[in-house]
């Protein structure tokens, strides 16, 4: 990356939590870390990983993006599971891309793991975190490069890698929502 500044979107999970304090050791404070309240996560959720995030071991700065009516309204009157997967992730990086452009990241870091790409590129459910395997150009649609450093690995191998860096119990050991 250089020193162009990135962007990474934390669920407060083990994959963008590890994604980000790699990034971070790797390119300081040119890294900036949201966290996009979507509505659909766990009650508190956005108040704990702030919090998680800003707090010794992470010291990781978080900023958050409030974006839950986009969410609603973009999966109103949609009934079949796989059109919402696909709305909720049109939505999601057109809410990324414009945090991007609002912090001038040309980059946007991602914690995509395998079972992600296979799950996406096999037809088993649209992973919301998966482009380019599938034909979707980042910097034409959303105006971003993509970088996904754990990619070619699996969730028990996320967690190893977690837990090398020191990333809380609470996040390396979390199961997804």
């Amino acid at each position: 990356l250089g020193t162009e500044k990135a962007i990474i979107a934390c669920s407060g999970g083990v994959d963008s939590t590890t994604c980000a304090k790699l990034t971070h050791l790797a390119i300081g404070e040119n890294l900036v870390c949201v966290f996009i309240d979507t509505g659909f996560m766990r009650l508190y959720e956005p108040e704990e990983v702030i919090k998680t995030f800003s707090a010794p071991p992470l010291k990781l700065p978080i900023k958050l993006v409030v974006a839950r009516d986009r969410f609603m309204d973009a999966l109103r009157g949609l009934d079949d599971a796989e059109e919402k997967r696909k709305s909720f992730r049109e939505t999601f990086y057109r809410v990324l891309s414009e945090a991007a452009r609002e912090e001038a990241c040309r980059y946007l870091v991602q914690g995509t793991i395998a079972p992600d790409v296979i799950e996406t590129k096999g037809g088993i459910k649209t992973q919301h975190n998966v482009l380019e395997q599938i034909g979707i150009d980042p910097v034409k649609e959303y105006g971003f490069d993509v970088v996904e450093p754990i990619a070619l690995l699996v969730k028990p191998q996320v967690r190893q890698v977690a837990h090398f860096l020191e990333i809380p119990s609470v996040i390396a050991k979390r199961q997804p929502f």
